[in-house]
């Protein structure tokens, strides 16, 4: 009996609990205060803010996207991740989050800014940057994105991915920063 009950208790720790965001709450906060792992339902309402993913996590909408709209249009994380969604392993890691994003209408994104590196004409290196991805940026991710609509992003500035940019390489998705602007 004891050792049935220890396995029980064992098997509890190991089960993610869902986190549920109705509407008017924020799902990056729910994102950032995630348990590697765990699934995030998100209620049926629109979300304006900018999302900024960088672990394991299931991000689901609880009756698909024609119920949940996540819109970008604010640039809640500053202008530099200005995509509705940006999908990126964490600061000093090369793992890449295993990410899923299910059942949302992603509108408005703006594009996030990444640096290039280019041959200058005078000699060595320079930094160019360019806006990508006004619905999704990934970088260095395979994330699962099903179910989902990507309606009016990007703009005239946006260069690639005007829906979603994705990159394989660090190179092509360099940030010159990595910081979160939290708006509250």
């Amino acid at each position: 009996m004891q050792k049935f009950v220890s396995f029980y208790i064992l098997l509890i720790s190991f089960t993610f609990a869902d986190t549920d965001v109705y509407s008017g709450g924020s799902i990056q906060d729910a994102i950032t205060n995630a348990t590697p792992g765990e699934t995030i339902i998100v209620h049926d309402g629109t979300y304006t803010e900018n999302l900024l993913i960088e672990k394991d996590i299931i991000l689901r909408s609880e009756n698909g996207r024609d119920h949940t709209t996540i819109s970008g249009q604010n640039e809640t994380n500053g202008s530099d991740l200005g995509s509705t969604i940006v999908v990126r392993p964490p600061s000093g890691s090369s793992v890449s989050p295993d990410v899923e994003i299910n059942g949302f209408n992603i509108i408005n994104g703006k594009g996030s800014t990444i640096y290039s590196t280019v041959s200058s004409p005078f000699g060595g290196n320079i930094e160019v940057p360019k806006k990508v991805g006004g619905g999704l940026v990934v970088c260095k991710n395979s994330p699962t994105v099903i179910n989902n609509k990507f309606q009016n992003n990007g703009n005239t500035n946006t260069e690639k991915g005007g829906a979603v940019y994705a990159a394989s390489d660090t190179e092509d998705c360099d940030w010159s920063t990595r910081d979160y602007v939290n708006p509250s």
